[in-house]
């Protein structure tokens, strides 16, 4: 350090106030790439987040008034003709008892009275057991996603039913 000191004493006062610029501004330039930025980078994530969340929130919303609707409406009294049970609650129990009811994670209502069901780690053999169960009611696939997992005949589906 001393032997730092010791050149930087035998440059012009010039040159010294030109090294002292450059590393005050070499100083900001690391600041501002080590944390101003990606401060900045992170705070316009939570906000997009946040207006994300608020979309969603106002959606789930709107939902429920739509799934109060339909409970009302004649269609909800054309599918209790299966034993009393909505799409929702058919496709629920058909899962549990076609030894589905631990893959299924979420089953969401859909704008056209079909329902979305997402399956993680389900056995293969198990979901065609269930959808052939499923076609017995009239309910069919109208679109489904399947991604095969690492451990053999094990599947995460994502899958659109609706009525014939």
């Amino acid at each position: 350090m001393k032997k730092l000191i010791a050149w930087f004493v035998t440059l012009s006062s010039r040159d010294q106030w030109v090294l002292l610029g450059g590393v005050g501004f070499g100083l900001l330039a690391l600041g501002y790439g080590l944390l101003w930025s990606p401060l900045q980078n992170k705070i316009e994530t939570l906000e997009k987040s946040v207006a994300d969340n608020r979309e969603l929130y106002t959606w789930m919303q709107k939902s429920v008034e739509e799934v109060k609707r339909l409970q009302a409406s004649e269609q909800m009294q054309e599918v209790k003709a299966r034993g009393d049970q909505s799409l929702l609650g058919l496709i629920d129990s058909t899962a549990r008892g076609d030894q589905l009811g631990n893959a299924v994670k979420r089953i969401q209502p859909t704008h056209d009275g079909g329902a979305q069901v997402w399956l993680a780690n389900s056995n293969f053999s198990h979901l065609l057991t269930w959808l052939t169960h499923l076609e017995e009611y009239g309910v069919i696939v109208d679109v489904v996603k399947i991604k095969s997992l690492n451990q053999p005949g094990f599947v995460n589906v994502e899958l659109t039913l609706k009525e014939k």
